[in-house]
């Protein structure tokens, strides 16, 4: 059987949490006899894990709102299958048995060009009669109206439907039809390192991303490198910088948080170089806390029993981070950004820190649950028969921390203005573009040289 595999992965910019999804999914797919075929933007990039595994271009998707939703249409009417890429993928895919949709998708209006590529491979998938699976997504929260008729496509043409939030598992079944039920399970990735016990804690863990920065300013950077003090001067252990986004070798995108963070930083720490999606999984075992606001520390650290603090940028990283803390019972442990500038941050990450031995117990007692219903969901991913209803692995509350009051009014403005902003780009995607008014050359050459573009990397 051949089953190909949409995930987020062989791009020039290097995603730790991204590529663990994609090689946690064609593991999984090898071990029960199934042949996957990865789809992605740029082959050639895939790391040296895959070989022996197909690798293929999946169909090229423009960015704008208009164009990407219009190019959904043109292949979901059969108009569009003479455009070269999607030619070549329909071929391919005419070989094979099934369509994945591997999870970290992005399915949402925010990354719409993500959610266009994955509805246009659906859509050819669905015209080739294949069995489709979608699984380990966040969707949404915020979706615009053009992209809403999308995800009801690849929901609707779903044999099983598997996402990794409460959040999109609502989303899912209040705005489209779901005739198979949605799975809510952990993500993809949780399982892609062997779980290790007892082993030696030599470090703690942090990986920021650079719109942390920009959440909290400089006086928050300050914080977050106090609160680090603070841990390190608890637990006896140097602080270690994981990179989990960036160019291979340059020190950019996390590097550059990083570097701006240790310059505030009176512990013993090191900035490491980015790693490998499976290195940096298994190094999490050695970790002895984690601090993040990235979504995919969070999964290594509980799948390892590392107690772990979480701070969240934007309703969407909310939503995930809230659904990875969630499954083991671990809420109250992320907090918005701007919780580090007020001065009972550090008394919170103290009451934490208090909690981190009977944390680590319960995450250890709620693994193998969790593990088996990760394999039951693989097993249906590669073509067993569907089960009428999804078992959930049974919660149990692993820590409970005070949470200020003012978190969740923060939380609920950080949804009304993603949402404002989803339907702001909707709106300007529908205006006509503005008639284009000549200038002097002289004038043209001065804004050239005063104006430099800024260019913009997925975070």
């Amino acid at each position: 059987m051949r089953i190909a595999v949409l995930a987020d992965v062989g791009q020039p910019v290097y995603h730790v949490g991204d590529e663990a999804i994609g090689l946690a999914t064609a593991n999984a797919l090898t071990a029960r006899g199934v042949d996957p075929v990865m789809l992605a933007r740029e082959p050639q990039l895939l790391e040296p894990v895959y070989d022996g595994i197909d690798r293929v271009r999946t169909a090229s998707v423009p960015w704008g709102v208009a164009d990407r939703v219009a190019l959904f249409h043109e292949v979901r009417a059969g108009r569009a299958w003479n455009r070269p890429d999607i030619a070549e993928l329909r071929t391919v895919l005419s070989t094979c048995d099934g369509l994945h949709l591997a999870g970290g998708g992005n399915m949402n209006s925010r990354y719409g060009w993500l959610l266009t590529e994955r509805a246009i491979v659906a859509a050819i998938a669905h015209d080739l009669g294949l069995r489709i699976t979608l699984g380990g997504q966040t969707i949404g929260p915020s979706v615009h109206a053009a992209d809403r008729d999308q995800l009801a496509f690849i929901a609707e043409n779903c044999t099983a439907v598997g996402v990794r939030d409460d959040v999109s598992a609502r989303w899912l079944t209040d705005n489209v039809p779901t005739p198979h039920g949605v799975r809510v399970g952990v993500d993809d990735a949780t399982f892609l390192a062997p779980t290790a016990e007892g082993e030696k804690k030599t470090h703690i863990s942090v990986t920021f991303s650079p719109d942390l920065e920009s959440a909290v300013g400089d006086d928050g950077i300050r914080r977050i490198a106090a609160a680090l003090d603070l841990v390190s001067d608890e637990l006896g252990l140097p602080v270690w910088f994981e990179p989990h986004m960036q160019n291979w070798g340059s020190g950019d995108m996390d590097g550059e948080i990083h570097a701006r963070v240790a310059g505030y930083l009176n512990a013993p720490h090191e900035l490491l170089p980015i790693g490998s999606a499976a290195g940096t999984a298994a190094r999490m075992s050695s970790a002895g806390f984690v601090f993040t606001n990235r979504f995919h520390p969070v999964v290594f650290a509980t799948a390892q029993a590392v107690p772990v603090v979480a701070l969240g940028v934007s309703h969407y990283a909310d939503a995930r981070l809230d659904g990875a803390l969630s499954h083991w019972g671990l809420e109250g442990m992320r907090a918005p950004a701007a919780a580090v500038l007020d001065d009972s941050y550090p008394d919170y990450l103290r009451g934490v820190l208090a909690q981190r031995e009977a944390i680590s117990a319960a995450l250890v007692e709620q693994r193998e649950g969790l593990r088996a219903a990760a394999d039951a969901w693989w097993d249906v991913v590669a073509g067993g028969d569907r089960p009428e209803t999804y078992e959930r692995a049974p919660r149990a509350r692993a820590a409970s921390a005070s949470v200020p009051a003012w978190w969740t009014r923060v939380d609920a403005l950080e949804k009304q203005l993603e949402d404002a902003r989803a339907d702001l780009e909707l709106a300007q995607a529908a205006q006509p573009a503005p008639p284009r008014a000549s200038l002097p050359r002289r004038a043209v050459r001065y804004l050239r040289r005063r104006f430099r573009p800024n260019s913009a990397v997925r975070g």
